[in-house]
């Protein structure tokens, strides 16, 4: 969305002064203006967020793209939100082709069972290392990932109606 006229600062100034930062930072979010957003947000998760997306909708990597992933990082780790975490962590290992950071980021994204997030690492880890892993690396934890991936899809296949509720909950 194009602001020819500053029309979004504008109104985002004139949601702060009346009190309502947070909803001026949620404005400038909304129009793509993430760094404004960044300034006005008390929210350590919000910010964050909005530091990934400016990194995910600027389509080259530019000289600050590393600074504003370790910005999103630390935010993260502030609120205590281990997907953010794995996600900066995922796109921190993937710029710079760490390959201790993206084993980092699939353990986190184990750690909140997100088995999507999981895979993309081990996808990444995979193209970094070009399929030849370190010896200390832990060769099951694919193997996991993988498992984990297809159960999901078979989950997602089935009926809602014939599901356990074990399978529900997960």
């Amino acid at each position: 969305m194009e602001d020819k006229r500053g029309c979004i600062l504008e109104a985002a100034r004139a949601l702060d002064d009346d009190g309502r930062r947070d909803e001026a930072a949620r404005l400038l979010r909304d129009t793509g203006r993430f760094d404004e957003a960044v300034k006005y947000s008390s929210d350590s998760k919000f910010a964050a967020d909005c530091l990934i997306s400016r990194v995910r909708t600027t389509r080259l990597e530019t000289e600050d793209t590393r600074e504003i992933l370790q910005r999103a990082l630390e935010k993260y780790q502030h609120c205590g939100n281990t997907n953010g975490q794995a996600e900066a962590s995922l796109m921190l290992g993937t710029l710079t082709r760490d390959f201790q950071k993206l084993q980092e980021a699939g353990r986190l994204f184990d750690k909140c069972t997100n088995c999507c997030g999981e895979v993309e690492s081990v996808v990444e880890l995979l193209a970094t290392s070009s399929c030849t892993l370190p010896k200390n690396y832990r060769q099951w934890m694919i193997v996991r990932a993988l498992e984990r991936v297809l159960r999901l899809v078979t989950f997602l296949h089935k009926p809602a109606g014939k599901l356990t509720m074990a399978e529900r909950k997960k």
